[in-house]
């Protein structure tokens, strides 16, 4: 992405961060697993993957959301929003 964005440009991220291998293989994940036998969150993943070229500024920030999964039956879940600034 530091590509695609000029310096001081945003890229804004929003994840329930639900690592479930029906949608993701294991391999891929970037968080949500133990690390050297300690937790290692997507926010630790992304700090590994943007930090050469992006900073985060603040957050991350929780954002609701709704997914409905039939008629009557709503699931109601939190995104966790994150902004990170090009260098």
């Amino acid at each position: 992405m530091h590509t695609r964005l000029n310096p001081g440009g945003l890229l804004v991220l929003a994840s329930p961060n639900t690592w479930l291998e029906e949608h993701t293989k294991h391999e891929d994940w970037i968080g949500g697993f133990k690390k050297d036998g300690e937790n290692f969150t997507t926010q630790d993943g992304l700090k590994a993957l943007l930090g050469q070229h992006f900073r985060l500024p603040s957050g991350p920030e929780s954002l609701p959301f709704v997914i409905r999964e039939t008629k009557y039956k709503f699931q109601h879940t939190l995104s966790e929003v994150t902004s990170w600034e090009r260098r």
